[in-house]
């Protein structure tokens, strides 16, 4: 049988028929068993499906929260990498130190170590306490801002590098916390205060010097005061003994001049006369002669130095001498002058006069008479090495001097000798200042004494 042509029956056509009625009662059969079906289903585990419901939005929560939390200490774990400051980065509960930046392992050349925790990071990075050795984990700063909640700074971490390189650290720690409000992590940063620390002790110690220098100064400033207040006295002294000697001197002078003459009118005097009569003409000009020690010293009139030839004044005060009656006529003088000393400018007067003195000291201090030798050279000055000067050195072959009295021969009225006056050496000291020059003494008890002048050219 042939089919072309034959027209397929439509929706409409078998719904329309005895079959469409079947149809529908069999939809509608299926359609109310499935509803009383689930209607039971649903009666009996509404409770389990909200409960799971409950369970999943719980879950899906805290997934939420981790991702959340993990995405903030990864931003933070980049943003500080590169942060100037030394810092840590640690997670919490757990404890793990998850990153430290460039600047801590630059500062103490140890890069992280991934078993390490806030609780044992002590001794992995070098931290150590002066009195208990290694830094105490209860004390670290990150572990103390967790447990109190809010930043904690400790001031005296100290660290120990690998090559031994101590460092001193100021810790700052403070907690993070997450999208709940719960403590996830704890930043920790390091302040190396090694250097500031190296400076201000080094501030202290020189305030300490400093202080002592003041107190030395202040001691200096009494000493000072007391020789100046000695100094206004002896000043006082000065005046009124310069006129005593003044008045003293010329009658002394009539004395002597009055005894000499009586010598001389009384040619048939017996000796006893004479005798008493040249003891007074001597005394009378030895006491002249130490009034006029007293007024130079006391009215030491100031320096007019010309340009004079120093060998000549030198020759000028031995003449002097070899004429004086204390002069030993078996001492040799010895002249070692140098010929590269020529002029200096001085006053003649008055370093013929310390010369004098300086020549007889030297007599005096050779009772077995000795070697006398005056040596010239150039030179420095002892305390200004750059600036040139002529030496006169004066060394005898005599006594010596005891060392105790090396520290008072300037001192006036200082004196050795049973008849001094102690004002030679204070005079000689007082006039070769007065010329900007200096003099020293050097001697051995026994071996001789030699007396140094500088004069600055």
């Amino acid at each position: 049988m042939s089919v072309i042509g034959t027209e397929l029956p439509t929706v409409g056509s078998f719904l329309s028929g005895e079959h469409g009625l079947w149809f529908l009662t069999l939809v509608f059969l299926f359609a109310g068993r499935s509803s009383l079906k689930s209607g039971r289903f649903s009666h009996e585990s509404s409770l389990e499906r909200r409960e799971g419901r409950e369970a999943d939005r719980i879950e899906d929560r805290s997934h939420i929260h981790y991702q959340a939390n993990e995405l903030l200490l990864r931003g933070l774990d980049i943003l500080m990498s590169e942060f100037p400051i030394p810092v840590w980065i640690a997670e919490w509960p757990s404890g793990r130190i998850r990153s430290m930046n460039r600047a801590w392992e630059q500062l103490v050349h140890r890069p992280l170590e991934p078993r390490s925790t806030l609780f044992n990071c002590t001794d992995w990075y070098g931290f150590y306490h002066p009195d208990v050795g290694i830094y105490p984990a209860e004390w670290f700063p990150p572990l103390r801002a967790v447990k109190a909640g809010a930043p904690v700074v400790v001031e005296d971490l100290r660290a120990l590098t690998p090559e031994g390189d101590r460092r001193l650290l100021v810790g700052w720690a403070t907690p993070l916390r997450g999208y709940a409000g719960e403590i996830i992590g704890v930043l920790t940063a390091f302040f190396d205060v090694t250097d500031a620390q190296k400076k201000e002790e080094a501030y202290e110690a020189r305030i300490q010097e400093l202080t002592r220098e003041v107190e030395k100064l202040r001691g200096q400033l009494r000493t000072v005061e007391r020789k100046m207040a000695q100094a206004h006295e002896l000043s006082i002294i000065g005046q009124m003994t310069a006129i005593l000697a003044h008045e003293i001197r010329n009658p002394l002078g009539a004395i002597a001049n009055a005894a000499e003459l009586l010598l001389q009118l009384r040619p048939d005097a017996d000796e006893n006369e004479r005798e008493l009569l040249q003891l007074i003409s001597s005394e009378a000009r030895r006491l002249s002669g130490l009034t006029r020690q007293v007024l130079t010293y006391a009215r030491m009139p100031d320096p007019e130095p010309v340009l004079a030839r120093v060998h000549d004044v030198i020759e000028q005060a031995l003449d002097l001498l070899q004429k004086d009656p204390q002069f030993d006529p078996r001492i040799r003088i010895r002249r070692e002058f140098s010929p590269a000393v020529t002029l200096c400018s001085l006053d003649p007067d008055l370093i013929k006069e310390v010369l004098w003195n300086l020549l007889l000291n030297a007599v005096q201090a050779m009772p077995e008479a000795g070697e006398l030798v005056i040596a010239t050279s150039l030179g420095e000055l002892p305390d200004r090495p750059s600036q040139r000067c002529v030496r006169i050195a004066i060394r005898d072959s005599g006594v010596g001097i005891a060392p105790g009295d090396m520290e008072k021969l300037f001192d006036p009225f200082f004196t050795t000798k049973p008849f001094g006056t102690g004002l030679g050496l204070a005079s000689a000291r007082r006039i070769i200042e007065a010329h900007g020059g200096t003099i020293t003494v050097q001697s051995s008890p026994g071996k001789g004494t030699t007396v140094t002048i500088f004069l600055p050219l």
